[in-house]
Formats: C-alpha cells, sequence, structure tokens
C-alpha cells in the first residue's frame, strides 16, 4: 500500500509539471560544452588499457590503445596525465599509417601534449602510449593504500577514474 501511495505522489507531481510545463527534455549530450580545460578537436571514443603494476617499488608500465575522432584538423593532441614517463607515443590513420608524435608534458597544468609530424585532418585514428608511472599514496591517478587482515596489513590498487587536478 505505501508503495503504492508513493507512486501516485510521483505521477501527481509529473503531471503538474507537465501542466505547468516545468518538465523539459535534457539537452543532448555535447562533447564540445563538456567543460573541462582540454581542447575539443579530438574526441576520446574507446580506451584499451594494460597496467602491470610494480607493488614494492610504487611504479606501474602501462600500455594505452585509444580510439579517436578528430573533428577539426590539429598538430597535437592534449591529454590529463600527472607524474607520467612518456616511452613512446603513436598514431595510426585509417589506412594504418604510423605517426611517431613527440611527447611533452607539463607539471603544472597536469597534461600530456602529443606533438604531431604534420597536421591531420578529421577523422578517425588510433593512439598508442606506452608509459611509466608512479603509484600514489595520495588517492589520484593510480594509488594504493592499505588495510588490516587477520594475518597482518595487505595493500590494495585503486584509481577514482578522474582526470587529474
Amino acid at each position: 500500500m505505501k508503495h503504492w501511495i508513493q507512486r501516485l505522489g510521483m505521477a501527481l507531481c509529473l503531471a503538474a509539471n507537465l501542466a505547468t510545463g516545468q518538465a523539459q527534455a535534457e539537452a543532448p549530450f555535447s562533447f564540445a560544452k563538456t567543460p573541462g580545460k582540454l581542447p575539443k578537436q579530438v574526441i576520446p571514443l574507446e580506451y584499451s588499457l594494460l597496467v602491470q603494476p610494480d607493488l614494492a617499488q610504487h611504479t606501474f608500465i602501462a600500455e594505452l590503445d585509444v580510439k579517436l575522432q578528430v573533428v577539426q584538423a590539429v598538430r597535437q593532441i592534449v591529454m590529463n596525465a600527472n607524474e607520467l614517463n612518456i616511452k613512446s607515443a603513436t598514431l595510426f590513420d585509417a589506412q594504418g599509417v604510423a605517426h611517431v608524435l613527440t611527447a611533452r608534458t607539463n607539471a603544472l597544468d597536469e597534461t600530456l601534449t602529443l606533438a604531431l609530424p604534420k597536421q591531420i585532418s578529421p577523422g578517425h585514428y588510433r593512439l598508442f602510449i606506452a608509459y611509466r608511472g608512479k603509484i600514489n599514496r595520495q588517492p589520484y591517478g593510480l594509488y594504493y593504500d592499505t588495510y588490516p587482515t587477520a594475518s597482518g596489513e595487505k595493500q590494495m590498487l585503486a584509481t577514482e577514474m578522474e582526470p587529474t587536478e
């Protein structure tokens, strides 16, 4: 009975909002209007990430494969990154042609800029990056925490899956 009354109340509120014109459809998603400091000319479509942690050293190696859509011609790709050491970065076009990228990190902005040898046109690309990183104690990026167990303290790895600060 209680659930029926709650549903009736929700239906009446919805009907009242519709009658007064207060209910509106949400605007369609727009990547260009998404807040953030990164340029909007390159849109990540799909990520594949392989991470190999070294808990003893609190470091990791990783390989990132990203499907991208370039919506406007660009000479560089800018990503969020913090405390990473880039081993290699390669962009593959739709024909599979590889373009070696020059990586530059900015610790203050916490970004990674991948410079292209020449401007690329709009289209679909794949970006492959191999890198090393630090496993942090603070909760950003890939970090570790400890927790007690009956057999002693253990470590766990975690991420909040958020961009850098």
